[in-house]
């Protein structure tokens, strides 16, 4: 079983190597929801604790954007 309580993220440059690395986790943008991670068991993957939102997808990918903005060229 493996839980996933977060996305990392690795900037790479391709002559250079990593950049930079962040990690987002969900819990520091899904208030009151500190258990939850997605998790894959005998080949499926599905949330525990908790079904994200269209809202909290929203908020994910708006720190993902955020984050990614600072390496737009």
């Amino acid at each position: 079983m493996y839980r996933y309580p977060a996305i990392r993220i690795t900037v790479l440059n391709r002559s250079e190597g990593k950049i930079d690395e962040i990690i987002i986790r969900f819990s520091d943008h899904w208030a009151g929801k500190d258990t939850i991670h997605a998790w894959t068991y005998r080949g499926e993957s599905e949330w525990y604790n908790y079904h994200p939102t269209t809202a909290d997808y929203t908020k994910i990918a708006k720190a993902i954007t955020d984050y990614l903005e600072n390496f737009a060229d």
